[in-house]
């Protein structure tokens, strides 16, 4: 299911990251089909879910900065880390 949300102006210092692609570790699958526990929310919870119930695993992907109120990072920048599994 895909969700639209319209994204606040950004705050100084912040970055809009466009996740370009991820991918699923064994570990994050492993994860995912044990359920949420307490131990998974402690490490896990990079993301958070607006919704109680819910959360975002993370993953191992690519993003490009969309926008940039950092004064050191511009629009464009390829980036390679933790993201949550998101367009």
């Amino acid at each position: 299911t895909t969700k639209i949300k319209l994204v606040p102006a950004l705050e100084e210092g912040c970055i809009l990251l466009r996740i370009d692609k991820f991918a699923f570790s064994q570990m994050a699958l492993g994860y995912l089909m044990k359920g949420f526990t307490r131990t998974f929310a402690a490490f896990h919870n990079f993301y958070k879910w607006p919704e109680e119930g819910y959360y975002r695993s993370a993953c191992w992907g690519y993003a490009t900065v969309a926008e940039s109120a950092h004064p050191q990072v511009s629009v464009g920048t390829r980036l390679f880390g933790i993201v949550p599994p998101a367009k």
